[in-house]
């Protein structure tokens, strides 16, 4: 017997037949491995043989577009049309195609004239997919001409807050007009654009950019995919303006006008301003007309031109204002001066000067109530001419006279016109 027969005599009989556990080990992780192995080709059969044959998918509700529209033309009728399609390919292709995967159109490229067409739906899918059918095949169109069309833009102001006793003033930075584009029938339906902004609280100016958005004249929101707008925004400036009625007046040159003597009407009497507010609070009146009472002989009527400050405008849509001067208790009385009563001042010696007419007709305006109405005469008249701008002593001129009314200031009387008088100039003979 041998050492290795001894010490094998030394196990049971069940321990000499029983396999270690590593041994066992080893067979169930071989095993499975098989296993895997097996399954896994069985799955790659499957999937090979599926995806190997064609298949068919039903793709509904696809969009067709109108491509090719020449420009100046739009699509009336046709845009907006679906149609359903069907695809082959292999499974993997089409299991998960959509709408977004199918490209469908009809091609306007050969329409010339405005009219009605039918065109063929076309279709194109990615490369490994088949299209086996469309329906509808084709489509009627309608395309018409474009024109282009002005039309004013409003400002609407919403959800602000301003002082009190303050307005919210919106104007458009830029063109008050857009153009839009599109088919006449539809273009005819479109009134005004209009920019809607809100500022919330505001106590001077900002600027906001605002969408535009069309509007018919029924005040309804218009939208039209056929029609294009020059614009799809606008700068608006919001200011806080204050508005204020302020009275007209009308002012004299000489202070000759009064409540005794004078009325004086104006038409409108007062306007409505708007501006920065301390502008605004710092005016109290306008004054639209300097009135020079000697040039005014008669009762009249004055159209007088409002002029306002920078950054103050007039809101009440009168831009002019009539004045009517009325005299009262007053009386125009017409005085003869003799002509040797005019003074001549730098006259040469060798010149002879004569007032062509015999006496200088004087008109002077005196209150009813004033003493001089009775009393006034040409000794209270002076007449003075100066002859210093004279070129040549040869002649007869018309020259401007120096009329003066010689009694005490604010005494009822003044005087009225400008008086030029005729004369006539002779060299002196020698005596």
């Amino acid at each position: 017997m041998t050492e290795n027969e001894n010490i094998k005599e030394e196990y049971t009989d069940d321990e000499a037949v029983k396999p270690s556990s590593g041994k066992k080990e080893k067979i169930i992780s071989f095993a499975a491995k098989v296993l895997a192995v097996v399954v896994a080709f069985f799955i790659w059969f499957y999937a090979v043989g599926t995806d190997s044959r064609l298949q068919e998918r039903n793709v509904n509700g696809n969009l067709i577009d109108v491509v090719g529209v020449g420009s100046g033309f739009s699509v009336i009728y046709g845009n907006g049309e679906t149609a359903d399609v069907t695809v082959k390919g292999r499974y993997s292709d089409v299991i998960n195609i959509d709408t977004d995967d199918i490209d469908v159109y009809v091609d306007a490229g050969a329409v010339t004239e405005a009219g009605q067409y039918t065109l063929p739906v076309s279709v194109k899918v990615d490369n490994g997919i088949t299209l086996v059918s469309v329906y509808p095949e084709q489509i009627t169109v309608y395309i018409s001409a474009n024109q282009k069309k002005q039309i004013p833009v409003k400002v609407k102001a919403t959800d602000y807050q301003i002082p009190s006793g303050c307005t919210l003033h919106s104007e458009i930075l830029g063109t008050n007009y857009i153009t839009v584009e599109g088919p006449v029938d539809v273009l005819e339906k479109i009134s005004y654009a209009q920019a809607t902004v809100s500022p919330g609280v505001i106590t001077d100016s900002v600027t906001i950019v605002s969408p535009v958005q069309m509007y018919t004249a029924d005040d309804e929101v218009f939208t039209s995919p056929y029609v294009k707008a020059s614009v799809s925004e606008i700068t608006v400036k919001a200011s806080v303006l204050k508005e204020k009625e302020i009275p007209l007046v009308v002012k004299t040159k000489y202070g000759y006008y009064n409540e005794r003597n004078t009325e004086i009407t104006l038409t409108p009497p007062s306007i409505i301003i708007r501006g920065d507010r301390e502008a605004v609070d710092g005016i109290d009146q306008i004054s639209v007309l300097v009135v020079d009472e000697t040039a005014i002989t008669a009762d009249t009527v004055i159209k007088a031109a409002v002029t306002l400050p920078e950054g103050v405008e007039n809101i009440s849509g009168t831009e002019d204002v009539d004045v009517q001067i009325k005299h009262i208790g007053s009386t125009v009385k017409s005085i003869a001066v003799p002509k040797e009563n005019v003074i001549f001042k730098n006259l040469p010696d060798n010149i002879e000067c004569d007032v062509v007419t015999s006496t200088v007709k004087v008109y002077v305006r005196v209150n009813n109530d004033s003493e001089y109405l009775h009393t006034l005469n040409a000794d209270n008249i002076s007449v003075t001419v100066d002859l210093s701008s004279i070129q040549s002593f040869d002649g007869r001129y018309n020259v401007e006279a120096d009329v003066k009314l010689n009694i005490p200031s604010n005494n009822g009387a003044y005087l009225l016109e400008n008086y030029y008088l005729p004369v006539s100039f002779n060299e002196k003979t020698a005596d």
